[in-house]
């Protein structure tokens, strides 16, 4: 439900200032939310099973992959001037997009090597970092406009941190005692799968909540 201040104005922003604002991140954040469909079925062509069948499914879903990142990051980057933690999501994104055009441009559809880790590791922990900026800074443009709905986003980060830590963690243990590693790498792997799909829902309630909230305002004022 929106609150009276987001009726009226946003943290003591003029009106004009709001639908303004409410504008940008209706459009964008609804761009955002349709990127994440193209980006998933990326993921799903990079998938190794399809790398050893089909090596060109593989390198198109690279391709895919680092294009979608490189559009996300770009439009992060967009949205950094209403809030700055966009900006560090921005900059991870093409971080993570750069780290993919790496290991094609070295291993082509080939397997990866063990020590490719040496990349793809700190790679994982940019996009913790990201994650964590692009969640924080979708929080943030929603307190008070959505507080219920900020709030989810705070609670979404927490799990995804759990998640991610225990799947970077089954991957380090999975150097050492492979078979423990791979048994805790599947609930990881869920976990991530549920807050992925959780995180698309909420940016498509976020994106609703902005496109309604410049509709109203306009209406408002005409």
């Amino acid at each position: 439900m929106m609150t009276n201040e987001a009726q009226t104005g946003y943290s003591g922003m003029e009106t004009g200032s709001l639908a303004q604002r409410s504008a940008i991140l209706a459009k964008w954040l609804w761009i955002l939310f349709w990127l994440v469909v193209p980006a998933e079925i990326a993921e799903i062509m990079k998938n190794q099973n399809i790398q050893s069948v089909a090596p060109g499914i593989y390198l198109t879903g690279g391709v895919m992959d680092a294009a979608c990142s490189i559009a996300y990051g770009a439009i992060l980057l967009r949205l950094s001037p209403l809030e700055d933690r966009y900006r560090i999501a921005g900059i991870c994104s093409l971080i993570i997009a750069g780290t993919g055009i790496l290991l094609f441009i070295l291993f082509g559809t080939k397997e990866a090597p063990a020590w490719s880790m040496i990349i793809t590791l700190p790679a994982l922990i940019v996009k913790v970092v990201g994650s964590y900026h692009e969640i924080s800074a979708h929080s943030s443009v929603l307190i008070g406009v959505d507080y219920e709905l900020s709030e989810k986003w705070d609670a979404l980060w927490k799990w995804y941190v759990r998640c991610m830590a225990c799947f970077i963690g089954s991957i380090l243990l999975m150097l050492i005692v492979p078979v423990l590693g791979a048994i805790l790498l599947l609930p990881a792997f869920v976990g991530i799968l549920i807050v992925s799909i959780v995180k698309l829902v909420y940016l498509y309630r976020t994106a609703k909540v902005f496109r309604r909230l410049s509709t109203e305002v306009v209406a408002a004022n005409g």
